[in-house]
């Protein structure tokens, strides 16, 4: 069924179970005459109790269905408070049809259909399902599934003894005498005791289901861990109620209705607790700090039960054996008085430690956490050390929540949290900041945040210190790894660059020498080939034809003048002669006379240098200047050329139209430059914007030894 179905057949139940609600209490008050004045506190302690099981159930099952339409949960709580409506309202329509105003029509199927629907079905077999299979629709085990299916037939057993025990019917929840005996009754059983043991296997079934979400709340972790507090809290109260409420316990003389007090508390667990609880742990289970409630809970609950003992084991035990009689015993009074005032503070402080263990596992003396950490710390070199750290601080002051933060470039930043699962933000929370040192430098803080309620105490606080103490090399050697991981990778990014830098120069020298070859030999060495043979003609027409040799005399004159030319064209693309003979500043204004540029030259302590790096310098110079007579439409450009300490420094600048760097992709020439000067080790970048030129400018080391005199 797809998931846009089971919403509206969610939502279809849930409503239907509000009908049936609203129905019930409508059918109440037109049933008031069969409420008696006696009757009215139990009226309210249950029967109204059933209208907030059917309510809540549904309610809030539609809820979490609308988001988790497929939850196994959610869809038993709707069958809950569904079968729960239709219970209430069958109760009332039996009353009303059989006792206010009989002959209304199915008064007789509807008042045997009230009598057996919710027990045993919604209790106790339904609710003990829902924490059982709480919170992934699954048994703890697969070897509790044999006591799943057990209680199932055993709740079936009881539904076939309700439905065939030869009984007088009564109104459910209100205990109404319909004046009609069952008609399907062929079984002398007593429905009071439910046949005795298929009604204990219920019980058994009811205090299973506590103590299998209990031991799986104990042994889940992380988000589950904190959904399962919710319903274990309500969970554990719902079925003390119902035991103390039904089991037939001794209770001590004076205690009035404590029997009912207790089912009362039961019943206000199952019809709001459970619900509620549930809804929460599913869809916010941080809602509110559960833990804190359960830690509180248990502690009184502990105190309690010790005093209680006390005083039943002095005041009632030793009164009985001195033979008292049951009458008050102010001695013995006063001495159970005075053990309870010596132990309280004592059995508070076990009973605090206790709930801590049941709330948020167990929590490890200050002395076991400083060894364990004492081990981890020597192995500097595990990446989940800060984490380490966090899970020692949570595990030693019983903490929250615990966040590691590591100081980098002066801004805190978190690299290792406890619980796993929990995330810090962007800025140091916590209840409790320490910062961590290392040789008087802030390296770093660790955030602790406790249970709502509970501070952090002196001998927390002290170790905590110390584990901060102990962690300033740790962080500090961290920082110094991620750092020097950093450091490998620039390193690695600058050997790659320097290698493809290598292998282009490389390509491009064999690509220039395969130039130069081949110019040379068509056209330089096709000149001088044509020379030597004229020469041989001229020398045979010198004795036999003067004028003849003449004027092969003047074409071997143009020829070797256009080998010359041809040679001296080849030589530019290595160094200009004028490079070499007047240095940088004369090589390029002759190139930007040559281009036609509007230039200007500003140069500041240069001297000559080695062929390499005039080289280097001036081919980029040349082709920025090159660029700017190509592209700049002859606006004026600027050339600067500067020693500064051991570096040389140029730029060159034009006043063109410019480009946007982010559009236009680096072409070759970009690309020779700075090849060129970074295998100098020097560095060449480009700027540019559209309307405002382009500007190139890079620097290139040079040695005292490297600067001559021609």
């Amino acid at each position: 069924m797809s998931e846009k179905l089971l919403r509206r057949l969610a939502l279809g139940m849930a409503i239907t179970a509000f009908v049936f609600t609203a129905a019930a209490a409508a059918l109440l008050v037109v049933n008031r005459s069969t409420i008696s004045a006696g009757n009215v506190v139990d009226l309210f302690d249950n029967h109204l109790g059933i209208y907030g099981l059917a309510l809540f159930y549904s309610g809030l099952a539609a809820l979490v269905l609308s988001r988790q339409p497929r939850n196994r949960i959610a869809w038993l709580m709707l069958l809950v408070g569904f079968t729960t409506g239709l219970t209430l309202v069958s109760s009332e329509y039996a009353v009303l049809a059989l006792v206010v105003d009989p002959g209304l029509p199915a008064a007789v199927p509807v008042a045997v259909l009230q009598s057996v629907l919710f027990f045993p079905f919604v209790f106790p077999y339904g609710l003990a399902l829902l924490l059982v299979l709480y919170p992934n629709g699954a048994p703890l085990s697969r070897r509790l599934w044999p006591v799943v299916w057990f209680a199932t037939l055993d709740t079936v057993v009881v539904f076939g003894l309700n439905l065939l025990a030869r009984q007088e019917l009564t109104s459910n929840f209100r205990n109404v005498d319909l004046h009609l005996s069952n008609p399907l009754g062929v079984l002398s059983v007593s429905v009071s005791n439910q046949a005795g043991l298929t009604w204990l296997v219920q019980i058994g079934w009811l205090v299973v289901s506590a103590v299998v979400l209990v031991v799986r709340m104990l042994r889940a972790t992380g988000a589950e861990r904190q959904q399962l507090k919710w319903i274990v809290y309500v969970g554990v109260i719902m079925v003390a109620g119902f035991l103390v409420g039904i089991l037939p316990l001794p209770l001590p003389r004076g205690t009035g209705n404590g029997d009912n007090a207790a089912f009362a508390v039961g019943v206000l667990g199952a019809t709001i607790g459970i619900p509620v609880a549930v809804t929460v742990a599913v869809l916010r289970y941080r809602l509110y700090d559960i833990d804190v409630v359960i830690s509180r809970t248990v502690v009184f609950a502990f105190m309690a039960a010790f005093i209680a003992a006390v005083y039943v084991a002095i005041v009632a035990g030793i009164g009985y054996v001195l033979g008292s009689g049951g009458r008050p015993n102010l001695v013995l009074s006063i001495i159970a008085t005075a053990v309870v005032a010596l132990a309280f503070q004592p059995v508070r402080d076990r009973a605090e430690r206790l709930a801590n263990q049941l709330v948020y596992g167990r929590q490890s003396t200050p002395y076991e956490v400083l060894s364990r950490f004492s081990d981890q710390v020597a192995v500097y070199g595990r990446a989940d050390m800060l984490t380490e750290i966090a899970k020692a601080v949570t595990d030693g002051v019983g903490a929250a929540e615990t966040s590691l933060w590591v100081r980098e470039d002066n801004i805190d930043v978190a690299r290792g949290s406890w619980p796993a699962d929990h995330h810090p933000d962007t800025r140091r929370p916590g209840d409790r900041v320490i910062d961590v040192t290392h040789l008087g430098e802030t390296v770093g803080a660790i955030a602790i945040r406790k249970p709502h309620g509970e501070p952090l105490t002196p001998v927390e606080e002290d170790l905590v210190k110390d584990i901060a103490a102990q962690a300033g090399p740790v962080i500090h050697n961290v920082s110094l790894n991620r750092e020097l991981a950093k450091r490998v990778r620039e390193l690695s990014d600058k050997e790659l660059e320097l290698r493809e830098s290598r292998q282009r120069i490389v390509a491009t020298q064999d690509a220039e020498r395969r130039r130069l070859e081949r110019n040379i030999h068509d056209g330089a060495q096709q000149h001088l080939v044509a020379l030597a043979v004229k020469l041989r003609l001229a020398r045979t027409f010198a004795a036999r034809d003067r004028d003849r040799a003449a004027k092969l005399l003047e074409e071997l004159e143009e020829e070797a003048t256009e080998a010359q030319a041809t040679l001296a064209a080849l030589s530019r693309g290595v160094n200009p002669p004028i490079l070499t003979e007047g240095g940088l500043e004369a090589a390029l204004r002759q190139q930007a006379s040559t281009l036609g540029l509007d230039c200007t030259f500003a140069t500041r302590g240069i001297g000559r240098y080695d062929l390499e790096v005039e080289g280097a310098v001036y081919f980029c110079c040349l082709e920025a200047l090159q660029n700017a007579a190509k592209h700049a439409g002859g606006a004026r450009a600027e050339v600067a050329l500067e020693e500064s300490g051991a570096e040389l420094q140029f730029s060159v600048r034009d006043r063109g139209p410019g480009f946007d760097e982010q559009k236009v992709r680096a072409g070759s020439g970009l690309r020779n430059m700075r090849d060129r000067i970074e295998a100098l080790g020097g560095y060449v970048q480009v700027f540019s914007r559209p309307g405002q030129g382009a500007w190139i400018v890079g620097r290139v080391p040079v040695r005292a030894m490297e600067v001559t005199t021609r």
